[in-house]
């Protein structure tokens, strides 16, 4: 649709599409999430409509968390 491009930069400024990269051994993230806004992004597709707003706050809480472990995946260095 015409708003496919808007969703995809909504998606990875609230989080919900990490932007990373992994190159010989090192995991990049490209862009930190400001983790606002997930609600009105995720009611603009159908396929959320049903979420209550506890589920909104539960899926944001899984996001933050997914994004920590990535963070700290991240900051490993590999060994040989």
């Amino acid at each position: 649709t015409h708003l496919g491009p808007q969703l995809a930069r909504e998606a990875i400024d609230t989080g919900f599409w990490l932007l990373i990269e992994y190159d010989k051994h090192k995991l990049r993230i490209n862009h930190v999430p400001k983790f606002k806004g997930l609600d009105e992004f995720l009611k603009k597709q159908g396929r959320f409509k049903h979420m209550t707003p506890n589920q909104y706050r539960i899926m944001e809480d899984h996001i933050r968390r997914r994004y920590k472990i990535y963070q700290s995946l991240s900051s490993l260095n590999y060994i040989q």
